[in-house]
C-alpha cells in the first residue's frame, strides 16, 4: 500500500506538470513574433531532456533533429512524455522512481518556468498555475517556480496521501494568518496576495469573503463583487459577502437589492458582526430621507454594540431630525 501510495503522488505530480507545459504551449505556438526566441528555448528543453535520459537510462529518446518548426519540437518532446510514463511503470523500486522521476519533475517544471515567462513578457493571456499538492515554489523573475522536493516524500509516515493533505491544510492556515496579520496593519495588498495563495490550498468561503472585502476597500469592485458571489454560492449562511455586495449595490443606487442583501446578512447564522447590515440599512434610509427607519436600524444596532460611542452620536443626531410621533418605524421593516 505505502509503495502504491508513493507511485500515485508521483504520477499525480508528474501529470500536474505536464499539464501545465501544454497550457503555457497552447498559447506560445499560435504566435507570429519572437519565433527565433521561443525555438532556442524549446530547442534547450530538448537537448536537456536528451541528456537526462543519456545519463539517467543510457539512452537517447530523442531524435537528433534540427527541427526549424516549434511545434514539431514540442511534439518531439511530447514523445517522451509518453516514454516515462512507461519507464516510471516499469520501475520496481521507490527509491528508483524518487531518485529518477522527481529530478525529471523538476526538469518540466524548470523549462516551463521559462516558457511561461516567454508568455507574460509577449502580453499572452493569463495562464493558470498548477494546483499545488506537495508541490513547493520560489519566486523567480516575479513569477511561481514550481519544484518537488525528494525530502517531502520520505517524510510521508507511510501515507503520502492523508500526509499530503495535512501539508495542505498547514499550508493555508499559515497564509491564512498572514494575510490577517497584514490586515491587521491595514497592509491590504500583501493581504491580497497571502489569500490568494492559500487558494491555492484551499478554497473556503472565509477566503473568498475576505478577498471580496479586500477588493471593495481597494476599489477593485468587479472583482470584489465576483468574490462575494462565490462565497455565497460556497456557504449560504456566511454573512459578511452578503454585506459587502450590498454596499457595492448601494454605491450602484441599487437601494433595494442593496436592502435585500443587508437583510440576508442579518439573518445568517454565521456573522460576528452583525451590527454592520443594520448600519448599513440605516445609512440607505438615510439617503432616502426616512429617518424613522433609519433611526429603528441604528437602534438594533446599538443593541448588539452598545459601547459604540460614534453610533450613539449619531443615533442622538437622528432623533432630533424626528418629529417625537415618528421615533418609532411608520411601516414594517422586511
Amino acid at each position: 500500500m505505502k509503495e502504491k501510495n508513493l507511485q500515485t503522488s508521483i504520477l499525480s505530480e508528474y501529470y500536474s506538470a505536464v499539464l501545465y507545459l501544454d497550457r503555457i504551449s497552447f498559447y506560445i505556438l499560435k504566435i507570429d513574433r519572437n519565433k527565433k526566441e521561443l525555438h532556442l528555448l524549446l530547442k534547450d528543453f530538448y537537448t536537456q531532456i536528451s541528456s537526462f535520459f543519456n545519463s539517467q537510462f543510457l539512452i537517447c529518446p530523442l531524435q537528433d533533429l534540427n527541427h526549424e518548426n516549434s511545434k514539431n519540437l514540442y511534439l518531439e518532446i511530447k514523445k517522451v512524455f509518453n516514454l516515462t510514463i512507461q519507464l516510471f511503470n516499469l520501475s520496481l523500486t521507490e527509491d528508483f522512481q524518487k531518485q529518477i522521476f522527481i529530478p525529471f519533475i523538476n526538469l518540466v517544471y524548470k523549462n516551463a518556468h521559462q516558457l511561461h515567462l516567454f508568455c507574460r513578457d509577449n502580453n499572452l493571456s493569463q495562464i493558470d498555475l498548477p494546483t499545488v499538492n506537495i508541490l513547493k515554489s520560489k519566486e523567480v523573475a516575479a513569477l511561481p517556480l514550481f519544484y518537488l522536493d525528494p525530502e517531502d516524500f520520505l517524510n510521508l509516515n507511510g501515507c503520502p496521501i492523508l500526509s499530503m493533505e495535512a501539508q495542505r491544510l498547514n499550508k493555508y492556515e499559515d497564509f491564512l494568518n498572514k494575510a490577517l496579520e497584514a490586515i491587521s496593519f491595514k497592509q491590504h495588498y500583501r493581504a491580497i496576495e497571502f489569500l490568494s495563495k492559500a487558494l491555492n490550498y484551499k478554497e473556503t468561503a472565509e477566503i473568498l469573503s475576505l478577498l471580496g472585502w479586500l477588493y471593495l476597500i481597494t476599489n477593485k469592485v468587479n472583482l470584489a463583487k465576483e468574490f462575494c458571489q462565490k462565497a455565497i454560492k460556497l456557504d449560504p449562511e456566511l454573512g459578511p459577502p452578503y454585506n459587502d455586495l450590498g454596499l457595492i449595490f448601494m454605491e450602484e443606487g441599487n437601494l433595494k437589492e442593496s436592502l435585500r442583501l443587508f437583510n440576508l446578512a442579518k439573518k445568517a447564522p454565521k456573522y460576528q458582526n452583525r451590527e454592520y447590515p443594520y448600519i448599513n440599512s440605516g445609512r440607505v434610509y438615510m439617503f432616502l430621507k426616512k429617518y424613522d427607519l433609519a433611526l429603528y436600524e441604528l437602534q438594533m444596532a446599538l443593541t448588539l454594540v452598545p459601547f459604540h460611542q460614534n453610533l450613539h452620536q449619531t443615533v442622538q443626531n437622528l432623533m432630533k431630525k424626528i418629529p417625537s410621533e415618528k421615533l418609532w418605524p411608520s411601516k414594517e421593516i422586511n
